[in-house]
């Protein structure tokens, strides 16, 4: 797609949605030994609070894939 068909996608002027898009997804990727620090997001929104001063609970929906050697995979939800 060029830069100059992509400024003219409609944009949502406030319609409401019988089933609304996806507003947001997210792809978490872990590696063995790989460590996390809670504090990060905390960290992170001090940053940008003054950008994005609302803030929303959201529901989380979580699936789960696996892929072990062998070819096999595992998914659950």
């Amino acid at each position: 797609m060029s830069q100059d068909s992509r400024s003219q996608l409609p944009i949502n002027e406030g319609r409401k949605y019988r089933n609304p898009p996806v507003i947001e997804a997210l792809c978490e990727i872990y590696f063995a030994e790989s460590a996390w620090d809670d504090t990060i997001p905390g960290r992170f929104y001090e940053r940008v609070r003054d950008r994005f001063p609302s803030t929303k609970q959201i529901e989380i929906h979580e699936a789960e894939v696996s892929f072990h050697t062998g070819g096999k995979a595992a998914a659950g939800l």
